[in-house]
């Protein structure tokens, strides 16, 4: 597929996916949710790549769903492929979300479906579908109260309000903040000491956390054995214990 609404750089083993509709502010149309499931899934297949940073560039991550599309439709839904965020959410490397300027509703629950987000101190973010009078199906209403705790969630979700970098830092919602001048320098120096790991570890850690955050605590240990059988039983894993041993 020819990408016109995203870009696509592989140095070494990571991968940086930018969204590129500058000029509607990175908004979601129906071609950007298609280019993303399509490199997704050749991000999944190249086994080359071990880490992905996603990012909007410094100046805007994504300003949600392109309404001008929302509003043409006749079920008035968001122009969103089925399996995107699913897509993104349990792709079996790791990702990261460099958020610059704005990240509102849509483009929120796409930053949420990566697995580490970082942003820009004057980033704007928010889940504004309740001023449109929605939900956020996409992840808002069940996401994000996992990772800021319910009373946050539902103060950000309820009022519409957006927050800064540096409060979305304090309340968890980010990990890091820096200068939009450093944030996709910082991004990628992350993803290359990630990638710098072995990537069937790293492959099954990620899924035993995935799936095992979905499970009571007994299940979620019983599913990572299952996962680090996998692991103890790769040529990469006996590989790694030689080379420590003749360190």
């Amino acid at each position: 597929m020819d990408y016109t609404t995203i870009r696509y750089e592989k140095k070494d083993h990571v991968v940086v996916i930018t969204l590129n509709r500058p000029e509607k502010k990175n908004a979601l149309n129906r071609q950007m949710s298609r280019e993303l499931i399509d490199v997704f899934a050749k991000v999944e297949a190249d086994d080359d790549v071990r880490a992905v940073v996603l990012t909007g560039g410094p100046d805007c991550f994504c300003a949600g769903a392109d309404l001008s599309e929302v509003q043409a439709s006749e079920s008035g839904e968001p122009p969103v492929e089925p399996g995107m965020g699913e897509k993104i959410r349990y792709l079996p490397k790791p990702t990261i979300a460099a958020i610059g300027g704005y990240c509102i509703a849509g483009g929120l629950e796409i930053a949420m479906r990566c697995d580490i987000r970082i942003a820009s101190e004057d980033a704007k973010i928010g889940d504004r579908h309740i001023r449109m009078g929605l939900l956020g199906l996409g992840g808002g209403v069940v996401a994000l109260p996992r990772m800021v705790g319910e009373g946050m969630a539902k103060e950000l979700i309820f009022t519409g309000d957006l927050i800064d970098g540096k409060e979305a830092c304090r309340i968890g919602l980010v990990n890091h903040i820096y200068s939009r001048d450093e944030l996709i320098n910082e991004a990628i120096k992350l993803a290359e000491r990630i990638a710098a790991n072995p990537p069937t570890a790293m492959k099954y850690t990620k899924r035993a956390i995935d799936v095992g955050i979905q499970m009571d605590e007994s299940e979620a240990i019983r599913y990572s054995e299952i996962c680090n059988d996998e692991v103890l039983a790769s040529s990469e894993y006996k590989e790694r214990v030689a080379q420590f041993l003749k360190e």
